[in-house]
């Protein structure tokens, strides 16, 4: 190559490099309002860079490779602090998604034509579940789905236990993707258990809640087996997990099932694993409270200005999560597409009830979540500001970079860590290891 001439490789990176420091800035400037998404901190960001990645590792008591000595006791302290965090015997770090964590235990436990009960995607449940078509080439099943009461936003409680009753299933799977209320747990609970049934908390959405002993105690209230996401309301890295009351034969059916669908199972997780798990240890109740206060408070301003938020009927949420219907402010997309012009995030949702589908097609809702605000050290009192924002961009239909550049200007005082080892520690500073 003649000299001073940059190949187009180099080009590429640079532009990569570019386009990631970007969008640490741009996270500098908006308004994070998106349910599944929340901000690492920076110690959790810096260990995501270690050396782990990429190394295999001995599990599960066979020994294959050598040189994972550090991995393993690494290993070690993330499940260690999961258990404590989580009440549980039996932990399995290694799902490298929520779908895959909660389908792991499925898989365990099914065998041929048993039934499996849950939310369909409609009523706010999972595509995990109800789209297992994959499934049937290993072991045919039967899936149903449980009732819902779109006006409670929730599942029918007591139809759901008679046809626990009448159709004993194999496995019933509480939880869901639209999530506002605690589900029926302990009722549900004990049909499946008189009939011999598994009970599956999908924990996905609402996991920080769970971990700071809000929202619902599931172990508590009689489920099994909860499954859960590592970066929505818990605040780490894009996995899953698997968690179990009680070790014991259903535990190392999983545990043999996961490694052998997933392999190493991302070993550099790990330590990012433990250090969100000692934060949520030291201020996860706090943090879980607030953020509970938050929607509540986001919900009520945005109701105060005009907009339909479902759930109105039971004080609108109990969890992170809150919807309003923007149907008649052109829908799911076109609001969605009006809000991000504005720097404002937030996910197009069908509403139960009202739309055929949760995602697809043409459906009426925003959810909104405000735990990534409560991490940036943001109160009841700024979601009354963030629910003003939203009305200028959809219902005044101000310019949405006018509305943007206000966005950038507020959030001038919200640019550290909370909740954290790292308070006060800028949130979206671009790691170098260069």
């Amino acid at each position: 190559m003649p000299r001073g001439k940059v190949s187009s490789n180099r080009e590429a990176v640079s532009k990569v490099r570019e386009l990631t420091k970007a969008q640490h800035k741009w996270r500098t400037e908006c308004l994070p309002l998106m349910c599944s998404e929340n901000a690492m901190s920076p110690t959790a960001r810096e260990l995501l860079a270690s050396d782990f990645q990429g190394r295999y590792v001995n599990s599960h008591g066979e020994f294959y490779f050598t040189g994972g000595q550090y991995i393993e006791a690494v290993d070690k302290v993330a499940e260690d602090l999961a258990k404590q965090l989580f009440d549980a015997e039996y932990v399995e770090l290694h799902s490298p998604s929520a779908a895959m964590a909660c389908r792991i235990p499925i898989l365990a436990l099914l065998r041929r034509n048993d039934l499996v009960l849950s939310l369909v995607p409609k009523d706010g449940g999972f595509p995990t579940i109800q789209h297992m078509r994959w499934l049937h080439r290993l072991v045919p099943l039967r899936v149903g789905a449980l009732p819902y009461l779109p006006e409670d936003v929730n599942i029918d409680a007591d139809a759901a236990v008679k046809q626990v009753r009448k159709e004993k299933p194999r496995v019933v799977v509480l939880g869901a993707t639209f999530f506002l209320f605690p589900h029926p747990v302990s009722e549900i609970a004990d049909a499946a258990h008189e009939v011999g049934a598994t009970v599956i908390y999908d924990a996905a959405q609402v996991f920080g809640l769970v971990a700071g002993r809000q929202f619902q105690r599931p172990f508590k209230e009689g489920a099994d087996i909860i499954t859960g996401s590592t970066h929505k309301t818990l605040p780490g890295p894009m996995g899953g997990i698997i968690l179990m009351r009680k070790d014991g034969e259903l535990a190392r059916e999983i545990t043999a099932i996961q490694h052998g669908a997933t392999g190493m199972g991302h070993p550099n997780l790990r330590p990012v694993q433990a250090a969100l798990f000692a934060e949520m240890l030291e201020f996860g109740q706090d943090y879980a409270k607030q953020v509970i206060k938050n929607s509540q408070a986001l919900a009520q301003s945005l109701s105060d200005r005009g907009f339909r938020v479902v759930g109105e009927k039971h004080g609108f949420t109990k969890s992170h999560m809150l919807v309003i219907d923007v149907s008649k402010l052109g829908g799911s997309y076109a609001a969605a597409k009006v809000l991000e012009k504005a720097n404002i995030t937030g996910t197009p949702s069908g509403i139960p009830g009202k739309d055929k589908v949760l995602y697809g097609g043409k459906i009426s809702g925003i959810r909104f979540g405000p735990e990534e605000s409560v991490r940036l050290g943001m109160g009841e009192s700024e979601m009354d500001e963030a629910a003003e924002f939203v009305a200028r961009a959809l219902v005044k239909k101000e310019d949405p970079k006018r509305v943007a550049k206000d966005i950038a200007e507020f959030r001038r005082e919200y640019q550290t860590m909370h909740f954290s080892f790292d308070d006060g520690a800028p949130a979206y500073a671009y790691a170098s290891v260069r």
